[in-house]
């Protein structure tokens, strides 16, 4: 008979699978994970790691679901919707995932990345109007984070706003002197 209780991870182990990430060892952190999820197949945090690692891995399917697996267990929780929305505008899907960053945004209107993810998508779709105000509440949040100017940039370029793309690069590289890519958009 299957106990009605979720097994807690260790906060040792959690140590070392963050290690292990930060190292960059996916592929040694995908079999971890994989293992562990055996035991704690409710866990949260492996089931959204799992994604993050799977992704990187380029196992698109994987991620996908281990961060469906974590909405599920914690459906409050805007990350997962935030990793699968990053997901699915890597997989070229702009629409499905706009409503993964919405979600996350509807969980959390101060989570950035949300932000960020909506901008990216309605810039990938060519609602650049609505990208730049994504854009706008992401800097609002964060009025350092120099990717916001950066993606905001990119979109006035792709706008044809060339004086404006040319401010937003140069208040990136303020924010960060060494973010090449706003040095190479100049």
């Amino acid at each position: 008979m299957k106990s009605n209780t979720v097994r807690a991870l260790n906060p040792t182990k959690v140590q070392q699978l963050m290690k292990l990430y930060s190292k960059a060892e996916y592929t040694r952190l995908n079999h971890q994970i994989a293992k562990l999820l055996k035991k704690y197949q409710d866990d949260f945090f492996l089931n959204n790691m799992g994604g993050v690692v799977a992704a990187q891995l380029g196992l698109k399917d994987r991620a996908s679901k281990y961060f469906n697996r974590a909405i599920s267990i914690k459906p409050k929780a805007s990350e997962p919707h935030v990793n699968l929305g990053y997901l699915l505008l890597e997989d070229n899907e702009p629409r499905r995932a706009l409503e993964a960053f919405k979600n996350a945004q509807n969980l959390s209107q101060e989570n950035i990345e949300a932000h960020l993810g909506s901008g990216a998508a309605l810039d990938k779709m060519g609602m650049f109007d609505g990208a730049l105000l994504a854009f706008t509440i992401a800097q609002k949040i964060q009025p350092r984070n120099h990717r916001v100017y950066y993606l905001a940039g990119n979109t006035y370029q792709k706008m044809n706003k060339l004086i404006e793309a040319k401010a937003t690069f140069k208040h990136a590289i303020k924010l960060n002197p060494n973010f090449f890519d706003a040095h190479n958009n100049l």
